[in-house]
């Protein structure tokens, strides 16, 4: 089954987004020059009073750094471990989750406690050496008092999911180890030391689509549980490679489907949930100049390039940075950086349903909201509310719509051509019955015009009915003589036209200040 399923004139359309086209190198276009540049399609935005959890491998660590100097307060970063029990000059190396059970089984535990002993969720590799395969596989051992503390330590940093608004989630390999005797994947390989002890305890496996799909929901069904009750999730694939591979074939071969098959997953993932989103951290690195996106061992990525990422993410998804990385100096002089922000988000929405993808322009426009709503009164409240119904409407939503529908109907200063647009909208999706409503009410504003009450009597023929038409059409005709629309309409419904038309001696009020026909 399709992850996506377009009309033929809404792939065309497609066509003209402005990154829709693969870079030519014919062309002066530099998106593939150095550092590549590769848009993503953010449906929210945070701030610095947002945590955010961080869960991955150790490209996720290098997130954390970022996101700490931008200050953002992020739970993972708060475990540390001495420096005898890691390999590198990280403090929370440990936590570097490479498999996605390995994260589902972080959360479970943290979120539900774990009904398996610590005898059998710890490994004895020597007497008085344990290793715990749910962290990071390359830990020195360590004593089983300290074990044990050790993953009290880091249940106590996961249970603070419900505290973090974002939850930023990095996918690192579809190469898993599964330990029949607990019936758990682990985070890496067990220590040779314990394959020697229980030779039949592990099994290698390489993760298909299904399974890291159905991982990813597992997690996302953790975070609707027992998260923040606004929570969004930003996932991405780690660029980072393994240093090996145990399938016995080629390392690049086999790096490229473990990545291959996580990104297609999260592709699937995030278009069935409309609080995730994909940020494209695999694609920027991959796509970019190798020598400029990775250091020397060929595996771990420049720390300028992901600077560089971090400043992506932060343009899109926390629009008050981006202003002040392009103010610089000026920053001062902006008298309403939230209006900046609000601005840059509205632009956003604009774009993305006049490109046709209304489902994106409703949730950025519902981002908006969330961030600015307090702000927003008067006809900034009645603009937004109009164009977050245009986009719902042009989506086929059919939860939203009703209530906001209801919401602007209620709402002072509606023009008549704010009615008129909504039910135009409403009647080119088939939504005759509701359409006729939004006709009416704009026929009440302003009952002058002709234009108004022809468009109107052509929905009431298509709903048929046809009395309740021909009366609005001959009001159209008795305000303005000959309209062709209106001809058009009658002709159409009812035949020939007359010579000449008995028009109703009808009178009208004066039309309201400021409204006038189509």
């Amino acid at each position: 089954m399709p992850i996506l399923k377009l009309t033929a004139q809404e792939a065309r359309r497609n066509l003209r987004h402005e990154n829709g086209v693969w870079p030519d190198g014919r062309t002066k276009t530099r998106r593939l020059a150095n550092f590549a540049t590769v848009a993503p399609s953010p449906s929210f935005t945070f701030n610095r009073s947002d945590k955010i959890m961080t869960i991955g491998s150790c490209f996720a660590r290098e997130i954390e750094k970022v996101l700490l100097n931008f200050g953002f307060e992020v739970p993972m970063a708060r475990i540390s471990v001495p420096v005898e029990e890691r390999t590198d000059d990280t403090p929370n190396q440990i936590v570097n989750k490479y498999t996605v059970h390995s994260i589902v089984n972080e959360l479970r535990w943290s979120l539900e406690g774990c009904a398996i002993p610590d005898d059998k969720r710890f490994l004895e590799l020597l007497p008085g050496e344990w290793h715990d395969p749910q962290l990071s596989p390359s830990q020195p051992p360590v004593g089983r008092q300290r074990v044990a503390e050790r993953r009290r330590m880091i249940e106590a940093e996961f249970a603070r999911l419900p505290d973090c608004r974002v939850v930023i989630v990095t996918l690192g390999l579809a190469e898993a180890w599964f330990d029949s005797e607990t019936n758990l994947y682990l985070n890496g390989a067990p220590p040779y030391p314990a394959t020697q002890r229980q030779p039949d305890r592990f099994q290698f496996c390489v993760l298909d689509y299904r399974e890291i799909l159905d991982g990813l929901e597992a997690i996302h069904d953790l975070i609707a549980r027992y998260g923040h009750k606004e929570a969004r999730m930003l996932v991405t694939v780690s660029p980072v490679p393994f240093k090996a591979t145990f399938t016995g074939s080629d390392a690049l071969s086999a790096n490229c489907y473990s990545k291959s098959v996580q990104r297609a997953a999260c592709g699937e993932f995030v278009r069935r949930h409309n609080n995730a989103d994909y940020f494209p951290s695999y694609e920027i690195v991959t796509l970019s100049e190798r020598s400029f996106a990775f250091e020397e061992d060929n595996i771990h990525v420049n720390p300028e390039l992901v600077q560089q990422i971090m400043r992506g993410v932060l343009t899109y998804y926390a629009p008050e940075f981006a202003s002040q990385e392009t103010a610089g100096a000026d920053a001062a002089k902006r008298p309403n950086k939230h209006h900046f922000n609000r601005a840059m988000l509205l632009k956003r929405a604009n774009v993305q349903l006049k490109e046709g993808e209304p489902h994106e322009s409703s949730l950025t426009l519902a981002a908006l909201y969330h961030r600015y709503g307090h702000e927003l009164e008067g006809e900034e409240l009645k603009g937004w509310r109009i164009r977050y119904l245009r986009a719902l409407i042009e989506s086929r939503d059919k939860h939203e719509t009703p209530k906001q529908l209801q919401l602007l109907m209620d709402m002072p200063g509606v023009t008549a051509r704010d009615c008129f647009d909504i039910a135009l909208r409403l009647s080119l999706i088939a939504n005759s019955g509701v359409a006729l409503v939004w006709f009416a009410r704009t026929i009440e504003i302003d009952p002058l015009s002709a234009d108004y009450r022809s468009r109107f009597a052509k929905e009431l023929v298509r709903d048929g009915r046809h009395d309740e038409a021909r009366q609005q059409l001959l009001e159209a005709f008795h305000l303005k003589p000959g309209m062709e629309h209106a001809t058009k309409v009658w002709e159409s419904s009812y035949g020939a036209m007359a010579d000449t038309i008995c028009l109703l001696p009808l009178t009208y009020p004066s039309p309201r200040s400021g409204e006038g026909g189509a």
